[in-house]
C-alpha cells in the first residue's frame, strides 16, 4: 500500500516537473503567462 502511494507521488511529481519546463530553439520566442495575463517575454536571442 505504501509503495503504491509512493509510486503515484513520484509519477505526479514527474508530470508536474515536465510540464513546467521548456526549451526554445534559437529562432523561437516565448511569452510566459500567469492566470492568462502575460508576465514576461523570452526573446529569441539576447544581446549582451
Amino acid at each position: 500500500m505504501k509503495r503504491s502511494i509512493l509510486i503515484i507521488i513520484i509519477v505526479a511529481a514527474g508530470i508536474v516537473a515536465s510540464s513546467s519546463t521548456f526549451v526554445l530553439n534559437q529562432t523561437q520566442q516565448a511569452v510566459i503567462v500567469q492566470f492568462g495575463k502575460p508576465v514576461r517575454s523570452i526573446p529569441c536571442f539576447q544581446q549582451t
